[in-house]
């Protein structure tokens, strides 16, 4: 399993309103609280080898000190350390904590599912999609000899 280097950074963390991350290794649907995510908790601004795919949730302090609530985020690790935000089928990639924690958690079962499954081949997409930009760019009118 192929292990990248990436820096762990809440960028929702202000004053003493503070959040988490973890990353998860397995999810009880049983639970409908933070305690169904199971795994590491992970410092906040430390760095960390874990293998391509890993899912990372974090919990974000949200809105002002007097109207507060909490939003959960779940990641994916890329093969170049970077955190990917995931999205569930409507394209939603934030969660009310509180209210729409259910959602949330079925969320990162389904991400937790799809980055345990063995890795498939998968075909380098890079040149189709400066393929495709060539071909729009020059449907514009735009010379596309740079790419």
């Amino acid at each position: 399993m192929k292990m990248v280097r990436t820096k762990i950074k809440n960028d929702m963390n202000s004053g003493r309103r503070k959040g988490w991350s973890k990353l998860v290794t397995s999810v009880d649907p049983s639970k409908n609280n933070g305690y169904a995510f199971e795994g590491e908790f992970l410092d906040d601004g430390k760095e960390y080898d874990l293998p391509v795919g890993s899912v990372v949730i974090q919990k974000h302090p949200e809105g002002s000190v007097k109207h507060a609530w909490e939003s959960g985020h779940c990641y994916t690790l890329d093969g170049d350390g970077d955190l990917c935000y995931t999205s569930d089928e409507s394209g939603k990639e934030s969660f009310d904590w509180h209210k729409e924690f259910l959602s949330f958690r079925d969320h990162v079962i389904a991400v937790l599912a799809r980055s345990q499954r063995p890795a498939e081949p998968v075909e380098d997409c890079r040149q189709h999609v400066v393929d495709y930009a060539r071909q729009f760019l020059g449907s514009v009118g735009v010379k596309t000899a740079e790419l």
